[in-house]
């Protein structure tokens, strides 16, 4: 009942988004809802024609009871165009009882709850509408264009996007003007163990009876960090991106796009180069130079014997390998990685957020 209380109060303004407006005339389609997949289009009609189904239903009801007071009262005497009959009746004879019972098919339970969901996306990304976007309005807009196409299934925001639109929306449903509302989340869902890397808490306002906006945000695990405007852009900016790809993961040549845009330029070691890069970096071991490194680290550099064995080695030796080597080679970039086709989307968000402390994104 409360998922639907928030649907309904934004009820009014989604089917005219999904359904009304922007007809594309050349097409015969509407533009909003042209944007989902095929099976997102379905849930959501089914999801629309089935609440209007209940709302009318439960307006029938309504009148019913009212006519038979008036009735039961003899304030009315005459025929009404509904109900059909004109004697008093008792609820388990009312002509609603009569009409479409609910719901009770597995198929059309999933599809109407796929249907909802879908509306509560679509509901909390419009939220967004109604942030005062400042002078990253454009920034905002182009993220807005490319989640709208995500499937909820497959869609894993950034904590802190997904922060934000959850207290925009709250905000937005309470109508009070000047009371702050919060909303928390985390990547838990994305992560292997299943444990958040990062938790974002959002604290947002309704500033008038039009407009939202972002009082504060804060990252738990990093307190201290501020989220001023630029630094949001640029986290929106690379969000733009990485929501290309559904799903957990992204091409790592995606990752790298995310990094050159807020001005990280990024290099990807490629595996031909690893048997260089393990010569290079034991060479400095063995001349003492490592010794900022932890000891267990520098033990594992010396025992490697081969390119066979970097699959195995530990991550952290792995990426003090691809970085060193890759300072020394292509000093021209600020990031070195090691070789990959994907990388989770968590891991991402992660190294994205440790650069923006960087003094040199300052100015990116």
């Amino acid at each position: 009942m409360e998922n639907r209380s928030g649907i309904h109060s934004h009820f009014q303004e989604l089917r005219e988004g999904c359904f009304y407006v922007n007809w594309d005339k050349l097409r015969g389609k509407w533009v909003v809802f042209d944007e989902f997949s095929g099976d997102m289009q379905e849930a959501l009609a089914f999801y629309v024609f089935a609440e209007a189904q209940t709302n009318l239903n439960m307006l029938k009801m309504g009148i019913e009871r009212y006519v038979n007071k008036l009735r039961e009262t003899g304030q009315l005497l005459r025929k009404v165009p509904y109900p059909s009959y004109v004697e008093l009746k008792t609820p388990d004879k009312w002509e609603c009882n009569s009409l479409s019972p609910p719901i009770q098919s597995k198929v059309d339970s999933v599809k109407y709850e796929k249907g909802l969901k879908v509306m509560q996306q679509f509901i909390d990304q419009r939220s967004f509408q109604f942030l005062s976007f400042g002078v990253f309005r454009k920034t905002m807009l182009e993220y807005l264009k490319t989640i709208d196409k995500q499937s909820d299934e497959q869609w894993y925001p950034h904590p802190m996007i997904k922060s934000m639109m959850m207290a925009l929306s709250i905000a937005k449903k309470e109508k009070k003007i000047g009371a702050n509302m919060a909303a928390l989340s985390d990547d838990s869902n994305m992560t292997f163990s299943g444990k958040p890397t990062m938790s974002f808490s959002v604290i947002a306002k309704m500033v008038s009876e039009e407009a939202c906006e972002v009082v504060n945000i804060t990252e738990l695990s990093h307190p201290d960090f501020q989220f001023n405007q630029d630094r949001i852009e640029k986290i929106i900016r690379t969000e733009t991106i990485i929501e290309r790809h559904p799903g957990k993961e992204i091409p790592f040549s995606t990752y790298i796009e995310a990094l050159n845009t807020i001005g990280i330029r990024t290099k990807m070691i490629k595996m031909d180069e690893i048997p260089d890069a393990i010569r290079y970096i034991k060479d400095l071991a063995q001349k003492g130079l490592l010794a900022q490194y932890p000891k267990e680290t520098v033990a594992q550099i010396l025992a490697i014997n081969g390119v066979e064995e970097w699959d195995d080695l530990d991550g952290v030796v792995r990426a003090t390998t691809v970085s060193l080597y890759g300072i020394n080679k292509y000093p021209e970039f600020n990031s070195h990685m090691t070789p990959a086709e994907k990388i989770p989307k968590f891991k991402c968000r992660q190294s994205i957020l440790f650069a923006l402390e960087k003094p040199y994104l300052e100015t990116a």
